[in-house]
């Protein structure tokens, strides 16, 4: 029963996500690669999956987002808190990393572009102080 209880949860969880506006596109810098946003109120998720060219590796990440709506005419604040996964040949890394971005969304096309710069630290399989960040744009569904 508890298997069963934890498996309509996490259902529960995905249908909630996957159902609220999704933004897809790309975002280039460090790292370069595939972005996905999924909005959540005055929130939302952002994961990428990218290559990063200074650390020669895979990276994936998970970013809870809050926005601060019109900081500047038409330009939203966003800050959050969120995971990496490093992958390279001979090693996996774990870490925090804590996202700031500027975000403007045009108000006639679907399209929001961002520029983010995140700080983060390298937990496993050592602690390591990073920063990444980059220019990124993706379509609005």
């Amino acid at each position: 029963m508890k298997k069963i209880a934890i498996m309509v949860g996490i259902l529960v969880l995905v249908v909630s996500i996957f159902s609220a506006p999704l933004a897809v596109g790309i975002k280039v810098g460090e790292p370069t690669g595939l972005y996905v946003r999924n909005y959540m109120g005055n929130n939302h998720i952002g994961f990428t999956a990218a290559w990063s060219f200074s650390h020669n590796s895979f990276d994936l990440y998970g970013d809870y987002n809050w926005i601060y709506p019109n900081l500047l005419q038409g330009i939203d604040f966003h800050y959050g808190l969120g995971a990496v996964a490093r992958v390279r040949e001979e090693s996996f890394n774990v870490g925090l990393r804590f996202p700031f971005s500027f975000n403007y969304d045009f108000p006639q096309v679907p399209i929001v572009v961002f520029l983010e710069v995140a700080p983060g630290i390298g937990i496993i399989p050592d602690f390591k102080f990073n920063i990444g960040g980059g220019l990124g744009f993706a379509y609005k569904f």
